[in-house]
């Protein structure tokens, strides 16, 4: 079984959401070829002027509750832009496995490495966009640097 963390405005409007539920959850069933089950939802809310978020994986952070894989699925509740600090993705990077994350982020050295070496791919995306990635996909996002919040 999959377990899926929820990333979306519409969480907080859960009866707003529930219409979502069938479908979201039937397409990561599809895409994995198993079940999938609702580990997670939250919402990312950048102000303008908010932080970007560092270069990390999200496996980590669930191992302790005996998880070491799951997929995301991230809800565009507004345009998310380069401006207002989109979720950046290296894809090809999966594929080392989980990496370590001594403070809770990627090492400086790695991420330099792969900012020498590799390009993150910025995920923008219009509000309502739908982007499925697996907790092994190391990703990251810039500050806002828009007049307007993001939501996702």
């Amino acid at each position: 079984c999959v377990c899926v963390y929820v990333c979306c405005l519409l969480c907080i409007l859960h009866h707003c959401y529930r219409r979502y539920l069938p479908a979201r959850d039937q397409a990561i069933s599809e895409l994995m070829g198993e079940e999938s089950i609702l580990y997670k939802e939250k919402i990312n809310f950048k102000l303008p002027g908010a932080k970007g978020f560092p270069p990390h994986q999200d496996a980590p952070a669930y191992v302790t509750f005996g998880m070491d894989y799951h997929v995301t699925c991230m809800i565009a509740s507004d345009a998310a832009t380069r401006e207002n600090g989109c979720l950046e993705v290296i894809p090809w990077s999966r594929e080392m496995g989980v990496l370590p994350h001594p403070d809770g982020t990627l090492p400086e050295e790695r991420v330099a490495e792969w900012n020498r070496n590799s390009t993150w791919v910025p995920l923008t995306c219009s509000a309502g966009d739908v982007v499925f990635f697996n907790s092994l996909i190391p990703h990251r996002s810039q500050d806002n640097r828009s007049a307007m919040e993001s939501r996702s």
